[in-house]
């Protein structure tokens, strides 16, 4: 029991209570402060989640975005510095995270109080997230088509034009920071962290030279790699081995087929149509498709296709066939062929004794 609950409910109050009966008079001497408490306290708690002119709560969730942008932008400059081994998906992974990062960002800037000694530090940050947003899109999109080989010329420019605006960010968010302390605003708990994409101890030339070199390289992870395998069909009855070392399903008058799609490649792949084929004696007597994707790095999805007619006594070809993705070196894995027998009816005629 709190020391504020105490009073008629202690051993103490109930021996005051028998010896001096006034109990209704303190009950109401009471019962005032408490409501009072109850109310300040709903009015503080209140004032700090609706904002007001200076919520403490504003500048603490800024500083914590900004702490989740400065771990990003940490695990960003590691990536860079070894870009050579960099891959692709994993480029594009950690770009994609800090445009979220940014983007969220800036909607808790939208969300800024209602306060005039806000509006400077806010916009600064504004200009800060639309620099790194520049530069970082610019970065992967111009390392990406040097690796690929169709970049425009002169990329060397493009890329040190990125690193300039993502430092210009950099010098951006230490005007904020600056800004902020500057600021009568109430300050969060504890400082801003550091954020930095391009720490000013690196020569951007240097290190745009390096980037161009290791995306050039032909045996760069960075270079789109696109291996799309049809990993598994299954069908439903399941096809099985037969005692002669054939394919059957049993006895039934539909089929369904499912493939699994798998991306062995590093990047995300485009919607593509999958092709199935059932064939008898030869002629196509049947054709589905269906769509598979996006799928992507190391990822697989399932799909099925519409139901097949089948003849219980007959036999089929089956052809499941991935259409070949630009820059696909393995085609071996994108097509299955099954040829297989629908069983017969399993006689249940008895004989009479």
């Amino acid at each position: 029991m709190s020391e504020s609950s105490w009073g008629f409910k202690s051993p103490l109050a109930h021996l005051l209570q028998d010896s001096y009966r006034r109990p209704r008079r303190r009950r109401r001497r009471l019962v005032i402060p408490i409501v009072l408490t109850v109310v300040v306290g709903f009015g503080l708690l209140l004032a700090l989640t609706t904002g007001g002119n200076d919520s403490p709560l504003y500048s603490e969730e800024l500083r914590k975005s900004t702490v989740e942008l400065s771990l990003k932008a940490e695990t960003y400059r590691n990536l860079v510095l070894a870009m050579g081994t960099t891959d692709r998906a994993v480029l594009d992974e950690t770009t994609t995270a800090i445009l979220t990062t940014i983007g969220e960002t800036e909607q808790l800037l939208s969300e800024a109080p209602d306060d005039p000694a806000y509006a400077a530090p806010v916009e600064v940050l504004r200009l800060t997230l639309d620099q790194w947003r520049i530069g970082l899109e610019a970065l992967r999109t111009e390392i990406l088509a040097v690796a690929d080989d169709t970049a425009e010329p002169l990329p060397s420019v493009r890329l040190l034009n990125s690193l300039i605006d993502m430092r210009g960010g950099d010098r951006l968010f230490r005007s904020f920071v600056a800004s902020m302390e500057r600021a009568d605003v109430t300050q969060p708990v504890s400082p801003f962290p550091v954020v930095e994409f391009v720490p000013v101890q690196i020569d951007m030339s240097s290190l745009g030279d390096a980037l161009l070199l290791a995306a050039s390289n032909p045996e760069s992870p960075l270079k789109l790699r696109a291996e799309l395998a049809l990993t598994q069909v299954i069908t439903e009855p399941e096809l099985i081995v037969n005692t002669d070392g054939g394919l059957v399903v049993t006895d039934t008058e539909s089929l369904v087929v499912k493939a699994v799609v798998s991306n062995g490649g590093n990047t995300v792949t485009e919607p593509i149509e999958l092709l199935l084929t059932l064939l008898q004696g030869g002629a196509v007597v049947a054709e589905r498709t269906v769509t598979v994707g996006p799928v992507g790095p190391g990822a697989q999805t399932t799909v099925a296709f519409d139901a097949l007619d089948v003849v219980p006594g007959s036999d089929y070809g089956l052809v499941v066939s991935l259409p070949i993705s630009p820059g696909e070196e393995i085609t071996e894995d994108n097509q299955r062929v099954f040829d297989f027998r629908v069983n017969e009816p399993v006689s249940t005629s008895t004989t009479a004794a």
